[in-house]
């Protein structure tokens, strides 16, 4: 009888034997390759979006495959003025970005990142990360820029200067997705968190002029440690100046006496933190209002 190789049952049994230890080893390196592909950024190297955003591969972000390990990781987003963490951005002033992927249980051996920005209003890709930091890369992907991980990183903060577009874009929103990894090799093990947060831009704009004010400016505006308040009025009026901060605390207050037209008033702020402040000018008919920012 002619023997041919789909007469299996003809085979020695060490042959399977062998067989299968042979297809165990490759179907593992590939498990390996594919860890290996994915430590050095989806973008990089598979080409992906993992961070939990609008533009997230069909397949899931980080957290859709690495979610067996117990470390229940928690990921924040924090855009840095100095040491002071704000949600509002000045147009191309330049901020630090802080990634923390903090693990709730057990102790990881190694973190992994991936983020974009994109605008709040049409998903637009948004520029102005900065050089990234050792271990870290930006990978160009369908016209957006994203930072992640070169490799694991054995700390769980990743950081990098971002600089904010220019006026008019409006609100911003970071997406991003981690892994807290185990490091055996695969990503059975890990567990991932996602998150997004929003940062709006800072504008000096008025907002509210109403009864006997006709204009209403500040110079220079943002400030340093003084500024001019001026006020244009149709007729004489006793009001009050108040300036109050984003959560309608009162920094300073001081009643004066409007002439008609033209009245300009000199205002310390060399005390005063840096952010968003609003200078109301209260008459008996109206309130007016307009946006300070203080550098």
């Amino acid at each position: 009888m002619l023997r041919t190789f789909k007469d299996l049952s003809l085979w020695p049994k060490h042959t399977f034997m062998k067989l299968d230890i042979t297809i165990s080893l490759f179907a593992g390196f590939l498990v390996f390759a594919l860890f290996m592909n994915f430590s050095e950024g989806a973008a990089n190297s598979q080409q992906q979006d993992r961070t939990g955003g609008p533009f997230t591969e069909a397949s899931g972000n980080c957290q859709t495959c690495h979610n067996t390990g117990v470390f229940n990781p928690g990921l924040e987003i924090e855009l840095l003025d100095g040491d002071t963490p704000i949600q509002q951005y000045e147009p191309n002033k330049t901020y630090l970005l802080r990634y923390t992927i903090t693990a709730n249980n057990g102790t990881p051996s190694g973190y992994g990142l991936q983020s974009v920005i994109l605008s709040t209003a049409d998903d637009a890709a948004i520029a102005g990360y900065g050089t990234a930091p050792t271990n870290t890369q930006l990978t160009e992907l369908d016209g957006r820029t994203y930072f992640e991980q070169a490799d694991l990183n054995s700390s769980n903060v990743f950081e990098i200067e971002w600089t904010a577009p220019d006026a008019g874009v409006g609100s911003v929103t970071a997406y991003a997705s981690g892994i807290a990894a185990n490091g055996n090799g695969s990503s059975g093990g890990d567990a991932g968190a996602s998150a997004s947060a929003e940062f709006t831009e800072l504008t000096s704009s008025v907002h509210v002029i109403e009864g006997n004010v006709k204009q209403l400016s500040a110079f220079p505006n943002p400030i340093k440690d003084a500024f001019q308040l001026a006020v244009t009025t149709a007729k004489a009026s006793k009001a009050q100046i108040q300036i109050i901060d984003v959560q309608s605390r009162t920094i300073a207050i001081q009643n004066v006496d409007l002439v008609g037209g033209d009245n300009v008033f000199p205002i310390q702020a060399s005390n005063w933190e840096s952010g968003m402040y609003f200078a109301l000018i209260r008459m008996e008919d109206a309130v007016s209002t307009i946006k300070l920012i203080k550098k």
